[in-house]
């Protein structure tokens, strides 16, 4: 596959509480799989997001205390591998986030890169 993102993501595994937006009442944990400061991929089990669904997305960085809650459409949807149960990676770009949201996952994204 040859992707052209505009931006750079990076590897995080952290924990995301996710919802459709036109469902608040059915909350599910996951874990992401990589952040940028325009999308996000995150993991699922047995069930993948919806295509084209918007979903509202809450975490919380490392070594940050507030939380970040973003909106975000499913751009795509791939199963781990055949041999694997109910796994699926989804992309998620965002739709809704603040310039403080865009700025602390930027920081942190710098912050990572440097530390390393």
């Amino acid at each position: 596959m040859n992707e052209k993102r505009r931006f750079d993501r990076f590897l995080i595994v952290i924990e995301i509480d996710q919802h459709r937006k036109d469902d608040n009442k059915n909350h599910s944990k996951t874990k992401s799989k990589n952040i940028s400061t325009s999308g996000i991929c995150i993991t699922t089990d047995d069930d993948p997001l919806i295509k084209g669904e918007i979903y509202v997305l809450r975490f919380i960085l490392p070594e940050q205390s507030k939380q970040i809650i973003v909106e975000g459409k499913v751009i795509w949807v791939h199963k781990y591998s055949e041999g694997s149960i109910g796994l699926f990676d989804n992309g998620l770009e965002f739709t809704k986030i603040s310039e403080e949201q865009h700025n602390m996952i930027e920081e942190y994204r710098l912050g990572s890169v440097y530390e390393k």
